[in-house]
């Protein structure tokens, strides 16, 4: 169960990819052949590291799609992941849901026989922020057949862009938008995290920060590495 959430958990940053001309701003895979990320908890240990690889990209007029191969691996290197999820970005607004993602392989992946079903609304970020924006919410329900039956409820609401200022990463100093939004994951109990996202024109997402309700930080995903098509 606890495997269960902290890869879901990774799953959930992968949604953060966001979206300089349209569909280029914050969803820059035209640019990038790979990007890097590393997890860390609250005690600045490194948990695990996330790199997407653009597989496939297609343009339609204005709307792009992006075919990403998501690995993630341990703080060792072992490979726990390995799964492939398309990102779309149409009327200047990029989109993404679970459902987007190979789940079943994902369960294979933990080497059990589990089968996973999920829907839910599309999560959603436009091509151009502004400082005191609202952002949409997103839900998503997820439910894992197997010896356990386990069902997933994810909420995240209250998002905003809250500010815009310099933030260094392992990969550069950025100037990025700040956006906050409040998580709900309920498998059994409820667990209600803040989180402060931090997202880069032309870079997307380069930092993100989770708090629990109590406002002490949970740990963090930084953008460590690019690599440049």
């Amino acid at each position: 169960m606890k495997n269960l959430l902290t890869i879901f958990g990774a799953l959930l940053l992968s949604f953060s990819l966001y979206a300089q001309d349209a569909c280029n701003t914050f969803f820059p895979f035209e640019h990038f052949k790979s990007m890097t990320y590393e997890d860390y908890d609250r005690r600045d240990r490194l948990q695990a590291i996330q790199t997407w690889e653009v597989k496939d990209l297609s343009r339609d007029g204005s709307s792009v799609t992006a075919t990403i191969l998501s690995i993630i691996k341990d703080e060792d290197g072992e490979v726990v992941l390995e799964t492939e999820f398309t990102a779309r970005c149409e009327n200047e607004t990029y989109y993404i849901s679970l459902e987007a993602f190979h789940l079943n392989e994902f369960s294979e992946s933990m080497g059990s026989q589990m089968e996973i079903e999920a829907k839910g609304t599309d999560l959603s970020l436009p091509d151009r922020l502004e400082v005191g924006m609202n952002l949409p919410d997103a839900k998503m329900d997820m439910h894992v057949s197997g010896v356990i039956p386990i069902n997933v409820e994810v909420e995240i609401t209250d998002r905003k862009v809250e500010s815009r200022e310099e933030i260094t990463v392992p990969a550069g100093t950025f100037d990025a938008f700040k956006v906050t939004q409040e998580t709900s994951v309920r498998a059994g109990l409820r667990v209600r995290t803040t989180t402060h996202e931090y997202f880069a024109p032309g870079y997307g997402m380069v930092k993100s920060e989770n708090f629990n309700r109590r406002g002490r930080s949970q740990g963090y995903t930084q953008l460590v590495e690019v690599v440049r098509q």
